[in-house]
């Protein structure tokens, strides 16, 4: 009897607690007023089953279209988020800090200071799994945790601070000071479609593609390759756990908890129940290329002061080089722009993960969208792109630099028309104005959403 009354407490009280965010949702949340269907409203599992169990999958996007033709430009599409189809006021939410108009106030107060100033929402910043913990800067005294990487940083200072010290290593001067290995690796890469054209008639290109991409880019970003193209097996291995990613990333973002609690569990436990976050989770904790005890040296050789509690051997890893290595971990490492804890082991090697599985992957995207619509055009873009490049790369052998690629404006429109139709990224990317009320139309967008 005590334990019937027990349940029936529970049951009651959760109820309640239901009817009550839903009461609140629906009539006293900053975004009532807001047009949009009240299911969507009331509960985030609305878009759970257009993303995760309408076949084929991912619908949510064409569902939040339909909701813009019932409901017009603006229109709520979960209890937290907004969404606006017009693609002019693009430039009023991705935007940055307006500082260089400061210097023509006398005074400017907060808002002025905050104005421009984006955050990332969080359940979409931790979509690629980005377990919690790292140093949030405090603004205005307030702190608490953060997303580790770059890409998973909500706070707009933490994160200018993060990318500030990866970009430039991606610069054109550092980029071009690479071609030589970038050449290497594009003769590797034909040697192989020769063979394997020769071989079987038919190669898979796009798999060549991410192959070639991610080796070119963990030789320079890391100064070790993975090798992918003189391995089969390791390419289609590397294949599958990037369709893990991209495929438990609605998962992900519904439950942004997945891979914090992932990386706590025993690896073969989580092989047995879900194989592809045991790939996912397997390479968090090892790394493609990098084991933990490498980056561990690495971080102790360049920041001998900071506290590391692992043990092992007090050797330089072979991912140091004496401290004279040009890779990015090194370089986020040397950075004065990032604190000791910034510095930790475990955030600078899940930052050089998300570096190489975005990379590697998005650049073979493009890559293959140009060479398909460029067969698909053999008689009319194919010919006047050979043409041109011809002009500097008479012989087969010739090798052109990057200033020279620039000065051809007929391969300039291909990329940029292939990076342009490319679906390089998804999943919208909400952002938030903390401090800011956003104006669209006769709409105001109150801070903080």
């Amino acid at each position: 009897m005590n334990t019937s009354f027990q349940i029936a407490g529970a049951l009651t009280a959760i109820s309640v607690y239901i009817l009550y965010v839903i009461v609140y949702r629906l009539y006293f949340h900053p975004l009532a007023r807001f047009p949009g269907p009240r299911l969507a409203a009331t509960s985030k599992w609305y878009e759970f089953y257009y993303d995760l169990l309408k076949r084929p999958g991912g619908q949510f996007m064409h569902e939040i279209n339909r909701m813009h033709d019932v409901y017009g430009p603006i229109v709520r599409i979960n209890p937290e988020e907004l969404h606006i189809r017009d693609s002019a006021w693009v430039g009023a939410l991705y935007t940055g800090p307006s500082s260089v108009s400061l210097l023509s106030l006398a005074e400017p107060d907060f808002t002025d200071i905050c104005k421009g100033i984006r955050d990332k929402y969080p359940p979409a910043a931790h979509m690629t799994g980005t377990p919690l913990g790292g140093e949030r800067l405090a603004r205005a005294q307030i702190n608490h945790t953060d997303g580790n990487l770059v890409f998973g940083t909500i706070d707009h200072e933490i994160h200018r601070k993060r990318r500030a010290a990866v970009s430039p290593f991606f610069s054109k001067y550092n980029v071009s000071s690479a071609e030589s290995m970038i050449h290497e690796k594009m003769n590797t890469f034909c040697a192989k479609m020769s063979r394997d054209t020769a071989d079987g008639g038919a190669i898979e290109l796009r798999k060549m593609y991410l192959a070639m991409t991610t080796d070119t880019l963990s030789a320079h970003c890391f100064e070790k390759s993975l090798d992918l193209l003189k391995d089969d097996r390791k390419t289609d291995d590397w294949k599958r756990t990037i369709r893990a990613v991209s495929g438990l990333t609605p998962l992900i973002k519904q439950f942004t908890w997945i891979i914090p609690l992932a990386l706590r569990l025993p690896l073969c436990l989580i092989q047995m129940v879900v194989p592809n976050l045991a790939r996912i989770v397997a390479l968090r904790r090892v790394g493609p290329l990098y084991s933990p005890f490498e980056i561990i040296q690495v971080t102790k050789v360049l920041n001998p002061g900071l506290e590391n509690t692992s043990k092992g051997s007090h050797t330089r890893s072979s991912c140091c080089k004496n401290g004279k290595a040009n890779s990015v971990l090194i370089h986020m490492l040397r950075s004065t722009l990032l604190s000791g804890t910034e510095k930790e082991e475990e955030r600078i090697a899940q930052e050089a993960f998300v570096i190489l599985v975005a990379g590697g992957e998005t650049t073979a995207q493009v890559l293959t969208t140009a060479t398909f619509h460029l067969l698909a055009n053999r008689k009319t873009a194919l010919p006047r792109l050979k043409e041109e490049l011809n002009s500097i790369m008479p012989d087969r052998g010739t090798r052109a630099d990057l200033k020279s690629l620039e000065q051809l404006p007929w391969l300039t429109a291909i990329v940029k028309e292939s990076l342009r139709i490319t679906a390089l990224v998804t999943s919208r990317l909400p952002l938030v104005a903390p401090h800011e009320t956003l104006i669209y139309g006769d709409w105001s967008v109150p801070a903080g959403v």
